[in-house]
């Protein structure tokens, strides 16, 4: 799941130019392990539609990272996410359907993501 997750992180680092800021700093505090911090500097921006930091908040829910593990509200960071073309949370909203955490297991869907 580490694998996963770094891989998922460096995607969306690569496809996503940073700004200054909450994100910027989110991520760097999600990378360092300040989870809580993280969480506070991204949860505003990701309610406020940004889709780096929902993917980011998606990431910290499934792997329970400064949040209770939760694949649910995972899944629901992860659609917000990928239905806005957000790569990693495409990506991610894939697997869970393919692994049926959060939601019902539907290869279909899986694919579609």
């Amino acid at each position: 799941m580490r694998t996963l997750l770094t891989a998922l992180t460096a995607l969306m680092l690569f496809v996503t130019p940073l700004v200054a800021g909450d994100l910027e700093d989110g991520i760097a505090a999600y990378e360092v392990g300040n989870y809580q911090n993280a969480y506070r500097l991204l949860k505003p921006l990701a309610e406020r539609g940004n889709a780096s930091a929902q993917a980011v908040i998606g990431w910290m829910y499934r792997a329970g990272k400064g949040v209770p593990e939760d694949d649910t509200k995972a899944v629901h960071w992860y659609r917000k996410a990928a239905e806005q073309g957000h790569p990693g949370g495409q990506v991610s909203l894939g697997i869970m359907y393919n692994q049926g955490k959060g939601v019902p297991e539907d290869d279909a869907k899986a694919v579609h993501w």
